[in-house]
């Protein structure tokens, strides 16, 4: 396979979501984020402040021009908690200028579209007050575990999305039953929800794997274990 991308660190968002992780394991994987200069990194609330502070100390550290974005996961990992609008403000006071949000499948299969109109507009609402460093406003990517939606319920998550400003559609925690990220299941989402670009997760794990991914139009990747398909993927420029 041709690499056709030249800058594969742009699609990678990391994701340190890792149960029971220490604040070690954490600059560790922060220093990893910000010298491979990719995207943006994920994070559980509880370690927003922390890893807001290991970017800033090591991209002056490596002095590089751009910060990997420090995204939240909100809602996380079942889409039951409610919004928490205490705990949203917290995370842009901390420097978050992105949310994953995970979707109430409850109230999609319950047809109570109201209120998920209602939480996602005020999340989006939030969000894009948030003034990013390269310009660029906050957004929010809503995660929809979508092996548990059929293709109706899909097409009607697209289109609220769309109404309340989503940015992206994700296909996964990662978490929950640990749903792969496979073309077969993007080329659903992306047939049903045409309009929003997609984020895929879920197992990714290898070079080939990614691009097959971007190729079949993935807009982003969430990757826990990103360094190895970097250091692949440098090596096979290389060549």
């Amino acid at each position: 396979m041709e690499l056709g991308i030249n800058h594969l660190s742009d699609y990678i968002d990391g994701a340190f979501l890792k149960f029971g992780a220490s604040l070690s394991e954490l600059e560790e994987y922060i220093t990893d984020c910000v010298y491979y200069s990719i995207r943006g990194v994920c994070v559980w609330p509880y370690f927003v402040k922390k890893a807001k502070a290991f970017l800033d100390k090591y991209q002056a550290r490596f002095d590089t021009p751009n910060q990997p974005r420090l995204i939240a996961v909100h809602n996380f990992p079942h889409g039951l908690a409610g919004l928490n609008l205490a705990s949203l403000f917290e995370f842009i006071e901390s420097g978050v200028s992105e949310i994953d949000t995970v979707l109430n499948i409850s109230a999609v299969k319950n047809q109570d579209y109201y209120s998920l109109l209602y939480d996602l507009n005020k999340l989006t609402e939030i969000m894009r007050t948030v003034e990013c460093a390269d310009g660029a406003k906050g957004l929010v990517k809503l995660i929809i575990h979508s092996n548990y939606l059929t293709d109706d319920e899909l097409k009607t998550v697209g289109l609220l999305a769309e109404q309340c400003n989503i940015a992206y559609i994700k296909n996964s925690s990662g978490l929950i039953d640990s749903q792969p990220a496979t073309i077969k299941e993007l080329r659903r989402i992306r047939q049903n929800i045409p309009l929003l670009p997609v984020k895929m997760a879920g197992g990714i794990t290898t070079l080939d794997q990614c691009l097959s991914l971007i190729n079949n139009g993935a807009s982003l990747l969430g990757i826990s274990n990103f360094q190895p398909i970097m250091k692949s993927f440098y090596g096979r420029i290389e060549c």
